[in-house]
């Protein structure tokens, strides 16, 4: 990952506040999450979990087997970049780098839907994935046989769900590209997503290195605007109607922004960041934070991480006009509850979903 992850220790309990559930009466948020497990050695398993956002309290929709032509063995070697549609319940995970295809499964019944294998040859699979109208739209690595793309860049292309026609509409000029972070405007028709070694003659940022914030046309994947950002942006929370500003979870060194992570509002032409607040001191986000997904109305903030690569998992959620944790669970018995072999499982995904 193009992610830098910061691993510290954390208490290994629970803790959650009353005042999460917003104003009183109101039903908590509920976060939707994916678990790859391993129910053998060389078995590989899926588990759709639901999570009270306010007491941590989960149950387990269901379980499932990852196809076998897709996932061999063991889960642990895969990290597929994730989308989550709303309306449509439906969950895609793109393991194209590994085995060419992209597994999607229903998470209202937590079983296999479809396997989409590209039917485009040179489809190397997204980095950053949107759904909408019928297909997965985003960005994916490429290369061109001569001009500027030669030595590899990136793409931007449509595939049709479930068929998995893949079609390139644009080649961008940049190198690097954030991944699983993008945000979506579907009433202004821009996807944005962050790049860095910017191909051009006269690049956007100071260096190679500095991510550039990229606004594209999401139809037609046009690079409309490029602006140098002194920060990465991990998640994005709702923009719409050609608005420019946009809440964003982010890092950066700037002196007007945090020690850490915080909340920011970014306006996407400007690439000026204003923050809301800071992630308390006392949060300790374990890894992944790109893992993660803001409410409907942006007020509530989650991300996830397994215990394959530390001792506890966590799943963290945190107040975006405070930046004080809601809950900070290690999911206690989980593991257990799903049968995973010696304990150990990761997380790929974490949503709030609609509720009612």
């Amino acid at each position: 990952h193009h992610h830098q992850q910061q691993q510290q220790v954390l208490d290994s309990h629970t803790i959650t506040s009353k005042s999460a559930a917003g104003s009183a009466g109101s039903p908590a948020e509920v976060i939707l999450v994916t678990v790859a497990y391993c129910p053998t050695v060389s078995s590989g398993a899926g588990a759709i979990v639901q999570v009270d956002s306010s007491t941590g309290n989960w149950s387990v929709r269901g379980r499932f087997m990852w196809p076998s032509e897709v996932v061999f063995g063991c889960v642990f070697d895969y990290d597929p970049a994730v989308e989550y549609d709303d309306e449509s319940e439906l969950l895609y995970f793109d393991f194209t780098e590994d085995s060419g295809a992209i597994v999607v499964v229903d998470a209202q019944k937590a079983h296999v839907r479809w396997i989409m294998g590209s039917k485009a040859p040179f489809f190397t699979g997204f980095v950053s994935m949107q759904y909408t109208k019928g297909a997965l739209i985003g960005l994916t690595p490429t290369v061109t046989q001569s001009g500027f793309c030669d030595d590899g860049c990136f793409g931007y292309g449509s595939m049709s769900v479930p068929t998995g026609e893949y079609a390139r509409t644009a080649i961008l000029p940049f190198k690097a590209v954030t991944d699983d972070a993008h945000a979506y405007d579907a009433t202004g028709h821009r996807y944005y997503a962050q790049a860095s070694y910017d191909l051009r003659s006269s690049p956007c940022a100071p260096t190679q290195s500095d991510d550039c914030l990229l606004t594209l046309h999401s139809v037609t994947g046009e690079l409309i605007h490029a602006v140098y950002t002194p920060y990465v942006i991990y998640d994005y929370g709702k923009i719409g109607n050609g608005s420019d500003v946009i809440l964003a979870f982010l890092e950066g060194d700037t002196p007007r922004l945090c020690s850490g992570f915080a909340f920011a509002t970014v306006n996407v032409t400007s690439g000026e960041a204003e923050v809301v607040a800071c992630i308390d001191r006392s949060v300790v986000i374990e890894e992944g934070e790109w893992l993660s997904s803001f409410s409907a109305d942006d007020t509530l903030f989650a991300t996830a991480s397994g215990n394959t690569e530390k001792p506890n998992p966590q799943l963290l959620v945190v107040d975006t006009h405070t930046g004080k944790a809601v809950l900070n669970s290690v999911l206690p018995g989980l593991a257990k509850a799903l049968g995973a072999n010696m304990g150990l499982f990761d997380l790929w995904s974490a949503d709030f979903i609609k509720q009612g």
